[in-house]
């Protein structure tokens, strides 16, 4: 099953086209680079960010694997799954100290289906 069903296949096969159009606009008005991934900002940022963030949080490999949509290699991770209150409390675990997005205004995920 698909997290985000109502997001629709792009023109190269991806579901990301439209929430990474989004967040780009989000990333643009960044004024700071982010502190655990210098460079230039992007949306798979979020990815590298989010992972050194679970590292931080001591949060299982398997699991943060899990999170960030990486596929293991090793012969283990094959059996088995990790259950969604496992990946929930693990979620919870990432902070961003001094992080305040109060302000920000999310667009209904619908909307990302229609190119908005």
């Amino acid at each position: 099953d698909r997290l985000f069903p109502e997001l629709k296949l792009d023109a190269n096969g991806y579901y990301s086209d439209a929430p990474s159009k989004f967040f780009a606009t989000v990333i643009a008005r960044i004024a700071d680079e982010d502190p655990d991934e210098p460079g230039k900002l992007v949306f798979h940022s979020t990815r590298h960010t989010a992972t050194s963030r679970l590292r931080s949080a001591d949060v299982r490999k398997d699991v943060a694997e899990e999170i960030i949509g990486h596929e293991s290699t090793d012969t283990h991770s094959g059996y088995g799954k990790v259950d969604i209150p496992t990946l929930k409390a693990a979620v919870d675990k990432i902070f961003y100290p001094g992080l305040d997005l109060s302000a920000l205004r999310f667009p209904e995920c619908s909307s990302w289906s229609d190119g908005a």
